[in-house]
C-alpha cells in the first residue's frame, strides 16, 4: 500500500510555513495584555512631565486664539502676549489653570497610550513577532483611535483650564454674576467675561449658570482635533524611529535618547499642525457664548482677520511643542524600560 506524499514533496515546492502553536499566540496576548498596563502608567508619568514642561506656552496660546481681532487685539505676537502676562498679572499667570490637567494629563496620556497598545493589538497580529512592524496606517488609525477614546476627560479638563486662562485677561470682569456672554464670531464689541475664581469654584459656579452640558462644550470639536492630531503624532514617531533604527543601527543609549526626544518634538509639531484650525475651533466653543459650527466659525474668522486668524497662537504651539512631546517621550520610555524590573522586583519580595 503506497502512501500519499504532500504535494509539496511531489512537486518539489517548498513548504508552507507551519501555523503558529496555540502557546506562542497565548504567550503573546498575554505579552500584549501586560504591555497595555505598562504603556498605562508610562503614559500617566509622560502626561504630568509634559504637563509641567508647557503650561506657559499653551497659556499664551489660549490668550492669542481667543483675543479680539482688528484694531482691539490686545496682543501683537506670543512674545508681547508673554510680556504683558507677566507684567500685569505676574508670573504665576503663566501656569493659570495647570492644575486641572496636572490632574487630568495624566489619566489622559494613560488611556491614550493603553488604547493605541490594544488598538495595535488589533491592527497588527500579536503572534507576528515581537520584531515585526506593523504598516504606517496602521500606526496612524491606532493613534487615531487612541486620541478619539481620551475625548471624554480631555474635553471638560481644558474646558475648565481655559476659562482659567482667561481669567484676568482684558475684559473680563471680578463678578461672577455676569453671564458668560463671549465676543461675536468677528471677535470684535467684546462684553466682560466672569471670574473663573478656582477650579473647583469655577466650575460649580459655571454649572449652576450654564447647566451640566456646558462642561462638555467642545466635545465634538476635541474628538475632530484627538483623532488628527494624535494619529498624526504616533505616526510622526514610529516613522522617526525606523528612520534612526536604520540609520544608527548600534546607537548608544544617550544617542537613542536623544533620537527618542526628537522625535517626540517632531511628532507634536506635525500633530498641531495637522489640527490647529480645528483647536482655535475648540478654544472658541469653550470659552462660552455663541457656539458656531467650524465653517460658519472658521468663514467668519477668514472675515475679520484673513486667513491666518485660524493659526492664531500657533508660533508658542510649536514652541511647546518641543519641551512638551520630548517629555513626553522621554519620560515615556524611561519608564518602559524601569516599570518592567521594578514591578518584578516587587512581586518577588
Amino acid at each position: 500500500m503506497s502512501i500519499a506524499k504532500p504535494v509539496h514533496a511531489v512537486s518539489g515546492a517548498a513548504p508552507p510555513p507551519p501555523l503558529p502553536s496555540p502557546v506562542v499566540v497565548v504567550s503573546a496576548q498575554r505579552n500584549l495584555a501586560s504591555s497595555g498596563w505598562l504603556h498605562m502608567l508610562a503614559g500617566a508619568g509622560a502626561g504630568l512631565a509634559s504637563t509641567v514642561a508647557g503650561h506657559p506656552f499653551d497659556t499664551i496660546k489660549v490668550r492669542l486664539q481667543t483675543q479680539r481681532l482688528g484694531k482691539e487685539r490686545v496682543y501683537r505676537n506670543a512674545l508681547d502676549c508673554g510680556v504683558q502676562m507677566v507684567r500685569n498679572e505676574g508670573p504665576f499667570s503663566l501656569f493659570k489653570g495647570m492644575s486641572t490637567p496636572l490632574v487630568a494629563r495624566g489619566l489622559i496620556n494613560a488611556i491614550c497610550f493603553y488604547s493605541y497598545s490594544r488598538a495595535m493589538g488589533v491592527l497588527h497580529d500579536p503572534s507576528a513577532g515581537v520584531g515585526s512592524r506593523p504598516p504606517l496606517h496602521s500606526v496612524f488609525l491606532a493613534g487615531a483611535f487612541a486620541g478619539v477614546t481620551t475625548t471624554f476627560v480631555t474635553s471638560p479638563s481644558e474646558l475648565v483650564k481655559i476659562r482659567l486662562q482667561l481669567d484676568g485677561r482684558p475684559g473680563a470682569s471680578t463678578s461672577t454674576s455676569t453671564s458668560t456672554k463671549s465676543m461675536p464670531l468677528s471677535g470684535k464689541s467684546p462684553t466682560p467675561l466672569p471670574s473663573f475664581a478656582g477650579p473647583l469654584r469655577g466650575t460649580m459656579a459655571m454649572l449652576r449658570r450654564e447647566g451640566l452640558g456646558s462642561l462638555y462644550s467642545g466635545t465634538y470639536a476635541t474628538a475632530c482635533r484627538e483623532f488628527l492630531a494624535v494619529g498624526g503624532f504616533f505616526l510622526t514617531v514610529e516613522s522617526v524611529r525606523r528612520f534612526s533604527k536604520q540609520a544608527f543601527p548600534d546607537a548608544p543609549p544617550p544617542l537613542t535618547a536623544t533620537l527618542s526626544v526628537l522625535g517626540g518634538a517632531l511628532a507634536g509639531m506635525a500633530g498641531w499642525t495637522l489640527c490647529y484650525p480645528l483647536d482655535v475651533w475648540k478654544s472658541r466653543l469653550q470659552e462660552g457664548g455663541d457656539r458656531p459650527g467650524f465653517v460658519r466659525f472658521a468663514a467668519s474668522r477668514i472675515r475679520g482677520g484673513g486667513a491666518l486668524s485660524l493659526y492664531a497662537g500657533l508660533g508658542p504651539t510649536l514652541l511647546r511643542a518641543v519641551p512638551v512631546n520630548a517629555a513626553k517621550f522621554f519620560t515615556f520610555d524611561l519608564l518602559l524600560r524601569l516599570l518592567p524590573g521594578y514591578l518584578a522586583d516587587t512581586t518577588t519580595q
